[in-house]
Parts: C-alpha cells; structure tokens; sequence
C-alpha cells in the first residue's frame, strides 16, 4: 500500500504527463495546471487503497479524464473535441508514449520563449494558450494567414533549435 508521501512524490514525478493529458482535452494550460492540483488532492483524500504506482497512475488517469469532462461541461463548453473511445484510448496509451522525464525539455522550452520577440509570444500565446485557430490569429495581428503561417513555421524552427541547443549544453554539464 502507497503511502501519502510516496503518493505525492509519484504523482510529482507524473506531472507532466497527467497536465499534458488534460489540456489535451480541454486546450487549455491553466486549466490543465489546475485540474492535475485537483486529481491531486483526490488522490491523497481518497479512500482507495493504491497498492502499487501503476494502480496509482491507471486511477489517475480515469479521474484526470473524468475531471476534463465535467470542467467542459460545467463551463458551457460543451463540445467536447474528442469521443469517449478516443479518450479511453489515450487515458490507457498515455503514459506509454511519454516514458521519459519532461521537465527538462519543459524548462528550456519556457526559457526559449522568453527569448521570442514581443510579437511572436503573442502569436504563440494566441494560437496555443488561447487555441486560437490561425485565421482568428492572422485577424488579431493584423496579417495575412499564409504570413502567419510562416512565421509560425519559423517560430517553431527556432524554438526547436533552441530547446535542443539548450538540451545539449545541459547534457554536457
């Protein structure tokens, strides 16, 4: 049986993969951000006894989806994108396709964010943070969307570039 410490350490430790799992579903980080606190608390509230981490994190799962579902339907967001199969499928799959630690690659993406201009953080915060599609942010700043679309290709160039240069010198430390 898990205790409430090694429940959080785990849980700490899945933290990317349960936030990532959520604003799949929802498409939205600061929702993700708060649901995954959520799933959290329920976690160490709960009277299940989890037996091992992979029962910990299959639990996790399921309330990590469950609680999406009832934040878009409580909010008058009820479209949600994506089937109940296809939810099920990625609840069971997730974890599977993202075995390894994203912290690291997580941080150098923010701080190579930082080093954007101005005006392409806008553009990814409007097309990421706030999902908007690429004809309503082509709209909000003023341009044409095959210019947008350029530079979003070129933003996403950089942003690579510059997660791997960073990944690299981390490795070489």
């Amino acid at each position: 049986m898990l205790s409430n410490t090694d429940i959080a350490r785990i849980m700490l430790k899945e933290r990317w993969h349960i936030t990532g799992y959520v604003v799949a579903v929802t498409r939205d980080v600061q929702t993700g951000e708060d649901l995954y606190q959520e799933v959290c608390l329920k976690a160490l509230a709960t009277q299940e006894q989890f037996n091992d981490r992979t029962s910990l994190l299959k639990w996790s799962r399921i309330i990590a989806r469950n609680t999406a579902i009832d934040y878009l339907r409580k909010h008058s967001r009820t479209e949600i994108a994506f089937s109940s199969d296809f939810l099920d499928t990625m609840a069971t799959e997730w974890p599977s396709h993202v075995e390894h630690d994203c912290g690291a690659r997580i941080e150098a993406l923010s701080k190579c964010l930082q080093k954007l201009s101005p005006t392409n953080r806008k553009v990814v915060h409007l097309r990421y943070h706030e999902a908007l599609s690429g004809i309503e942010v082509a709209k909000r700043i003023n341009r044409k969307v095959d210019t947008l679309y350029q530079m979003l290709a070129r933003i996403h160039r950089r942003l690579r570039d510059c997660v791997t240069q960073r990944l690299a010198g981390d490795q070489l430390k």
